[in-house]
């Protein structure tokens, strides 16, 4: 998985409303990921996405369930969240 935390506009600029400032790239390449093409994970999931992909039981993120491919064909490890 590769994105990054912004865009950039044509100035080199960034933190502002334009849409080439607020939409991110985001690549995924493997057997964990569903390459479906209507799947349209949103920012705020990387993070549980990150989550379900390395196993971690009990993080209560939300994930992009279309991105991601089915568990049950995917060999993950399992470890678990601080509560």
């Amino acid at each position: 998985m590769i994105t990054s935390d912004h865009g950039m506009n044509a100035d080199k600029s960034h933190g502002g409303t334009l849409p080439e400032e607020r939409d991110i790239p985001l690549f995924v390449i493997g057997a964990g990921f569903s390459h479906r093409p209507d799947a349209a994970p949103k920012q705020t999931e990387i993070c549980g996405s990150i989550c379900e992909l390395l196993g971690i039981v009990g993080h209560n993120k939300p994930f992009a369930h279309k991105t991601l491919q089915d568990a049950q064909t995917t060999v993950k490890p399992c470890i678990a969240a601080a509560v």
